[in-house]
């Protein structure tokens, strides 16, 4: 949603603009709290109950990782390519991920 909305400050006046980017920073604060509340489902509702140090650690890592991709992923996306750039950023969300792992149903020896 962030994505879309920075996207759309692209063909705003300066004005315009501007209060775009401030509705996209609003929607940002509350999309890094919902992040931080999923982060901790999937460390733990995802987990082996008998592994949750190891999974903890794997996500850790992955946060790290992006991270340091992050700013990189940025520049090739939405910096190079503008509103284009945005919605394919938009599209790298970690929900696709998420359902994939649920799908597959055997993550907690549970049938799907």
């Amino acid at each position: 949603m962030t994505c879309a909305v920075y996207a759309l400050s692209a063909g705003l006046s300066p004005v315009g603009a501007v209060l775009a980017l401030r509705v996209g920073a609003v929607v940002q604060v509350f999309a890094e709290v919902l992040s931080a509340a999923g982060g901790w489902t999937l460390g733990y509702e995802l987990a082996d109950a008998r592994a949750h140090g190891v999974y903890q650690g794997v996500f850790g890592a992955g946060t790290s990782a992006g991270m340091m991709a992050g700013p990189a992923l940025v520049t090739v996306t939405a910096v190079q390519h503008g509103t284009y750039g945005w919605a394919a950023l938009g599209g790298l969300a970690g929900r696709p991920a998420v359902r994939w792992a649920r799908r597959d149903g055997d993550w907690r020896g549970e049938p799907a």
